[in-house]
């Protein structure tokens, strides 16, 4: 239904569905089937052939733990720090695990300031602003391009991905389309109507 809402050329459901096809069909297929996760398929898989499904969850940190501090001491000289020791690895995986006093906080803050101060001392120019008409303007554009894409690309997986990942870096553009013009249709009828004085007789 999304797609009946875009633009200004709004398409009926009739239209819509008069133009989707086999190949719209098959996308949405491939998409849904993305979103399969692998533990969805082995409950699955399980039930069918259990002999073929294991019960793997992850590595024992235990076990792979100490060989992978060690891997990190031994990369960390291989690259010229020769003072680095485990327990310096060891000391610096706990300190994620600590919480942040607030003295840490507040000298994170304070580093945090001045950066801002610097940044803003760059931002005296005017703000860029985008029009609701360019933004929608230029999403109608960018639907065309990938519509050319996908009708000449002969490998439907290529372009596939390649609209779904546009279309997903996009997609805090349209949302922000979205909520203008709902914005821009929500106005009461009050706006259209101002108070004359009324003459006293």
């Amino acid at each position: 239904m999304n797609a009946t809402e875009e633009g200004d050329d709004k398409a009926s459901v009739l239209q819509f569905w008069k133009s989707f096809n086999i190949k719209h069909a098959i996308d949405i297929i491939v998409e849904a089937w993305g979103d399969v996760s692998k533990d969805c398929l082995s409950g699955v898989w399980r039930k069918l052939l259990p002999d073929l499904i294991h019960d793997f969850t992850g590595f024992d940190a235990s076990e792979e733990l100490p060989k992978i501090k060690e891997n990190c001491v031994s990369l960390a000289k291989q690259v010229g720090f020769a003072e680095v020791e485990g327990a310096d690895v060891e000391e610096l995986l706990e300190s994620h695990c600590e919480d942040l006093s607030t003295a840490d906080l507040q000298q994170l803050v304070a580093t945090g300031e001045i950066e801002d101060a610097e940044n803003d001392e760059g931002q005296d120019a005017k703000p860029r602003e985008l029009p609701t008409s360019l933004l929608s303007s230029i999403l109608r554009e960018v639907d065309k391009q990938l519509q050319i894409l996908e009708d000449n690309d002969y490998n439907a997986d290529r372009s596939r991905i390649a609209v779904c990942g546009v279309q997903s870096f996009l997609a805090p553009y349209e949302q922000l389309l979205c909520e203008r013009r709902k914005t821009t249709k929500q106005q009461t009828l009050d706006v259209f109507f101002t108070s004359t004085p009324q003459e006293a007789v």
